[in-house]
């Protein structure tokens, strides 16, 4: 097991606290004010918040001025390839979590079935399904 010391935010108190974060086959394993036993701690830098949670995304779609338009020049294998590289960034950034509001092809749902299973990183994630529109709205018309 591994130990690390360092400052936490405590989410119901909204305080920061010293505390020891206890790892074991690297999944967290406790928290506590206290260090173990006969723990060896290494010292973490910064601060330790709970895992975070976006509740509104499009992992398919980029953050370009056209996002609808760029996406309309890629092909579904493209587009999830791309959704995967944004998965990984989430998880770096500390997103824990993800609802995504839907995709073309159901991209998302299988992304969200590729972390699941442990064969993607990523953050959990939870998909509507198909992103539904009025036929008039994709792609767009030009």
């Amino acid at each position: 097991m591994q130990t690390y010391k360092g400052a936490f935010l405590d989410p119901e108190e909204l305080e920061l606290f010293e505390g020891y974060l206890s790892v074991e086959d690297g999944r967290i394993a406790g928290l506590d004010r206290r260090a173990p036993g006969g723990a060896e701690v290494t010292p973490l830098p910064g601060v330790v918040v709970p895992g975070l949670i976006d509740v509104h995304v499009q992992l398919t779609m980029s953050g370009s001025v056209d996002p609808i338009g760029e996406a309309a020049g890629m092909s579904d294998a493209q587009l999830v390839a791309r959704a995967a590289g944004y998965l990984r960034r989430y998880l770096a950034a500390g997103m824990t979590a993800e609802r995504d509001l839907g995709s073309r092809a159901g991209g998302a749902v299988g992304l969200a079935q590729a972390v699941e299973q442990g064969r993607l990183a990523g953050p959990r994630g939870r998909s509507s399904s198909r992103a539904r529109r009025r036929s008039s709205s994709w792609p767009p018309a030009g």
